[in-house]
């Protein structure tokens, strides 16, 4: 059945733990690395690299580098959970849920996905779950150790020139992707729709002044769909939703504490913070929209229209864009902005440019209070990543193969503070 290999997949530790004790291979620690567990990890682990499983001699031979893999494993965890790293409840229930979710969407419902655990692994769908969170809290900290790791840890420009001509054939292919240009005029809100957005948010927050209840006033005045829910937004973390002074106000108050009125590219906010933990803020906020009437905005499109109509080929729009354009960063590069994954790009300008072939202008959109017009350079299937138009993504994996590498290092040295037994031998001479 089609659930069991997806369950093994995403549940290969709990399983091992609900199977028959058939002996311990190895200890990290305290923790110890059950035979049934090393048996079924190395069995996918084949099947994920289309070996058969079913060759003795290879699977004695992988068997060996698997265990090797799961004690360094266990050694990283133990060295991460020593660094302090906190994963709250709330971070693993997320995680559990959507783990649970997916494999009831796969079974067909919660009934199918309860007689195929019962048949096949002998646990109980809330036997499951429980079971699954200790292994979730683990690999989250595993996580954020790594995330803390990358975070002290940047290639320099030499380490990525040096990164990708070493790797530069084996370097994954993008996906399919689209190379643009763009005209952008910035369109601003007339000063009388500024000062009613201020007038509002300032009533809001004299209101909770006087001792009204946040979620009350949100819920009557918000101009954000989170009004219906008292203006709570979950969760979020920084750089997650793209409004860096709205994340900056909200990161920087205690639980139970109201901001004073910030503004972002979308209007004026009030905050409050639910909860907060050293990745994640719970909030509420209250948004009152800051956006400029249609008028302006159809003046600005209907301008870009007619500059549109009077560009005859690419080296026109790159005039034009020097001349018009308001985005200081692309301006002077004709507009240039380089690769985009098809598939990342936001709704508004993926409808915009998906039926534009190479050398064709979009119609003007407006997109965060400015208007464009794209210009499709090239569109292609895949691609082979260079240097001069995917740095940054070359630059992201140059720094975790520069962690991996220092990992590899300092796992022989945990290795040595960490006590580790290893029967593998004893069991499989």
């Amino acid at each position: 059945m089609k659930i069991i290999s997806v369950f093994f997949l995403l549940f290969i530790p709990t399983i091992a733990s609900a199977m028959v004790l058939e002996g311990t291979v190895a200890v990290v620690g305290k923790d110890p690395i059950l035979l049934s567990e090393l048996n079924e990890i190395t069995k996918i682990t084949l099947m994920r690299e289309g070996k058969p499983p079913e060759d003795t001699a290879l699977f004695k031979e992988m068997r060996h580098i698997v265990l090797q893999r799961i004690v360094d494993d266990r050694v990283l965890l133990e060295h991460a959970q020593q660094e302090s790293i906190i994963v709250t409840n709330e971070e693993v229930e997320e995680r559990l849920k959507a783990q649970m979710d997916a494999l009831q969407e796969q079974a067909g419902s919660r009934e199918a996905l309860e007689e195929q655990l019962k048949s096949q692994v002998g646990l109980t769908y809330l036997e499951l779950k429980k079971k699954y969170q200790k292994d979730i809290r683990e690999q989250l900290i595993k996580v954020k150790f790594r995330e803390k790791l990358f975070q002290k840890t940047s290639a320099t420009n030499e380490e990525v020139v040096a990164f990708f001509n070493n790797n530069q054939d084996s370097l994954p292919m993008d996906s399919a992707s689209v190379n643009l240009s763009h005209i952008m005029i910035k369109v601003a809100p007339e000063k009388s729709m500024e000062e009613r957005a201020l007038k509002k948010i300032e009533g809001a927050q004299a209101r909770i002044a006087a001792g009204e209840r946040f979620e009350k006033i949100a819920f009557e005045l918000s101009e954000d769909p989170s009004a219906k829910d008292s203006g709570d937004i979950g969760f979020i973390s920084r750089g997650a939703i793209g409004l860096p002074e709205f994340e900056s106000a909200a990161f920087s108050l205690d639980a139970g504490a109201v901001s004073s009125i910030a503004k972002s590219k979308l209007g004026y906010h009030l905050i409050k913070v639910v909860e907060k933990n050293d990745r994640q803020v719970h909030i509420r906020h209250i948004l009152v929209l800051l956006k400029p009437s249609d008028d302006i905005v159809n003046t600005a499109l209907a301008r870009l229209d007619s500059l549109k109509s009077s560009i005859k080929d690419s080296a026109g729009f790159a005039v034009a864009a020097a001349k018009y354009s308001e985005d200081a960063k692309t301006k002077a590069n004709g507009g240039y902005l380089g690769w985009f994954p098809s598939g990342r790009l936001s709704p508004e300008y993926r409808e915009a440019i998906e039926k534009l072939k190479p050398g064709e202008i979009s119609k003007a959109i407006m997109v965060d209070n400015a208007c464009h017009i794209f210009l499709v350079n090239q569109a292609t299937q895949s691609r082979k990543l260079t240097l001069a138009d995917d740095y940054a993504m070359i630059q992201k994996m140059a720094g975790y193969d520069k962690i991996k590498q220092q990992l590899e290092g300092n796992l022989r040295l945990w290795r040595s503070n960490v006590y580790i037994e290893d029967n593998l031998d004893k069991i499989d001479p």
